[in-house]
């Protein structure tokens, strides 16, 4: 199997024909969010399978299914299966039902937007994964969502906000540790210029949601508050405080299932079967098969965009339109942005996107921890908005509300990508003196 060196226009099919298939068949129905996400993909992954016919159908599927049984894809279904899980038995438990007592009571609805952007921001930068910042943080959100009134999607996108911030700056998160590694840049250079230009977005992504997430809500009844079990609420105390000293999301999720299960034993023996605990964890699998499935074919998507070689046409093009250190700069911000785009995955991105990286930073005598920082920061403004991206689609599976209900509300991508752009303006637009 060979892939397209020279680069294709060929190559972005896969992208035009999910927008072809997704907006048709939303328009055929009268309704954006009546046709889920999977079957768009599923129509579009046969679409592009069959319109390659120039290349051997064991090439066509070899390359998809390489792509969709990826290490990074298997651990994320694995990721998601283990959060469907804990979900269930956190329900199941009575700790979703304290944690919602416990916010009701300690946090002012005023705060409860910006709160949640802050604490998933913290976890995020701890944890140093995006996913399972929403996977952790999230359901937690949307139980308090429900029970105060705030819109679930201006909640679930403050989370999404704050997990992108965190795996940005996050000094073991995989995209940082990437960026780095292809630029040959040291980790606390990338984290001081890193942190010029995320650090603003987050303060006033912190003043934004404190506006717009003040919103006005009736007035609680008086049987509203009841008494907090705090010993029901340890697995989502556990999973918080284990996030935060930076445990991987599987031992946190596996801490957090494993006190669901202590908690039940302790207060249910009496009342719950053993049958009745296995049911509920397989309902938490099933949760998340049709998330788990959408995630391969998006990813299967991603290996014909290879072979296709739209990867390559995107780069090839972009670098005909460098002519100085500014345009050099905003190069780099747009690899990192449309391969993103056909990825959903900013860690592929900067893996992808590097090498030609490498060599504009070389020849426009770019530093290094600048076009780290560029790589990394316009790939996750773009995954933390994409609908199809993983964060997104984990985000509206807990809420069971369309992922692009949620993507107005991810505040800080957008004050990102403008403050970050702002930054690449300022660098002086003239020929930059190029190294013999």
């Amino acid at each position: 199997m060979k892939n397209d060196s020279s680069g294709s226009a060929f190559g972005i099919l896969p992208v035009v024909l999910f927008l072809v298939v997704f907006i048709g068949t939303s328009t055929l129905a009268g309704d954006f969010y009546q046709i889920p996400p999977i079957t768009s993909f599923f129509i579009t992954a046969v679409l592009t399978l069959t319109c390659g016919y120039h290349y051997p159908l064991k090439d066509r599927i070899t390359a998809f299914t390489a792509s969709a049984g990826h290490g990074d894809i298997v651990t994320m279904v694995l990721i998601f299966m283990f959060a469907g899980v804990f979900s269930k038995l956190a329900l199941l438990s009575g700790a979703a039902d304290n944690i919602v007592q416990f916010g009701i009571t300690w946090i002012p609805h005023q705060l409860l937007v910006p709160g949640f952007f802050l604490l998933s921001s913290l976890v995020s930068f701890a944890m140093g994964s995006s996913v399972g910042v929403i996977v952790t943080v999230g359901p937690i959100g949307f139980q308090l969502a429900q029970s105060t009134g705030h819109p679930a999607a201006m909640i679930l996108g403050a989370i999404v906000s704050g997990a992108m911030f965190g795996d940005n700056l996050s000094l073991i998160s995989d995209t940082t540790i990437a960026a780095v590694n292809s630029q040959n840049c040291a980790m606390t250079d990338k984290f001081k210029y890193n942190s010029r230009i995320a650090l603003p977005a987050a303060l006033i992504t912190t003043v934004l949601y404190g506006i717009y997430g003040n919103i006005d809500l009736p007035a609680p009844e008086e049987d509203t508050h009841h008494a907090i079990d705090y010993l029901r609420m340890m697995p989502y105390f556990a999973v918080v405080i284990l996030a935060l000293l930076g445990w991987h999301v599987f031992y946190v999720l596996s801490a957090g299932i494993g006190l669901c299960l202590i908690t039940l034993a302790i207060y249910e023996t009496s009342t719950l079967s053993f049958l009745g605990v296995l049911s509920t964890i397989s309902e938490g699998l099933q949760d998340m098969l049709e998330l788990s499935l959408l995630s391969m074919i998006s990813a299967g998507l991603v290996g014909l965009i290879h072979l296709y070689g739209g990867m390559n046409y995107i780069l090839r093009t972009l670098s005909k339109r460098i002519h100085s250190q500014r345009s050099a700069a905003g190069a780099i911000a747009a690899i990192a942005s449309l391969i993103d785009a056909c990825t959903a995955n900013n860690t592929v991105t900067i893996i992808i996107g590097s090498p030609l990286a490498k060599e504009i930073k070389q020849k426009y005598q770019l530093s290094s921890q600048a076009v780290a920082s560029y790589l990394d920061i316009f790939a996750a403004c773009v995954q933390g908005v994409i609908p199809y991206g993983a964060q997104l689609l984990f985000a509206a599976k807990i809420a069971h509300i369309n992922p692009m209900d949620i993507t107005p509300h991810v505040f800080y991508s957008f004050v990102l990508f403008v403050i970050a752009g702002i930054f690449i303006l300022r660098i002086p637009n003239q020929q930059a003196p190029r190294p013999h």
